[in-house]
């Protein structure tokens, strides 16, 4: 099975494009009875009209800073 890395690379960089959920946090309601955590978060409306689908990657703060260096050196 392909790992997620593989699945990007396949769609090339200049198809891809990605989004700071926390930039875009609009509520974050958590659940009590099923511990679960919903979260509303606000998108380019044109992405929705050109019929795109969202991929989130969670990652750790820390490999995330990281990796966010290492692409802003680039």
């Amino acid at each position: 099975m392909a790992g997620l890395s593989d699945l990007i690379k396949e769609l090339g960089d200049e198809n891809t494009e990605y989004q700071l959920l926390n930039n875009s946090l609009l509520n974050k309601v958590e659940k009590k009875s099923t511990k679960d955590c919903e979260i509303t978060f606000c998108a380019s409306p044109d992405k929705m009209s050109m019929g795109k689908q969202a991929i989130i990657v969670w990652t750790s703060v820390d490999d995330l800073e990281k990796a966010l260096k290492s692409v802003s050196k680039k």
